[in-house]
């Protein structure tokens, strides 16, 4: 599975642009339909379990703030209800001190 893309925006908070084309196996990991933008972090940080949120933010933070990579084993709720464990993988790119973009994958 390829890294799916994140940039910040101007305000600095993560974002994906949806014409980062996902593929079928991430849908299938959030048992969502094509509508959906699982790219988009703030909505994919309800899909983890509600233990699992803060560890997710603070990566995703970190990530963000400090261009510091994650490399987690998180429970998962797919939109079916199914509880599973997602390996998820976060490594920022920095431009002159700045984080301007990362590459985000789930397992």
């Amino acid at each position: 599975m390829k890294p799916r893309p994140w940039r910040t925006s101007e305000d600095g908070r993560p974002t994906s642009p949806r014409a980062n084309h996902l593929d079928d196996e991430v849908y299938r990991i959030y048992g969502v339909g094509r509508d959906f933008d699982p790219s988009d972090v703030r909505s994919a940080v309800g899909f983890y379990a509600p233990e699992h949120v803060p560890v997710i933010e603070q990566a995703f933070r970190r990530a963000r703030e400090l261009g510091e990579p994650y490399d987690l084993e998180l429970q998962f709720i797919r939109a079916d209800g199914q509880h599973i464990w997602v390996r998820t993988i976060g490594n920022p790119v920095m431009e002159n001190g700045r984080v301007v973009r990362g590459d985000r994958e789930h397992r």
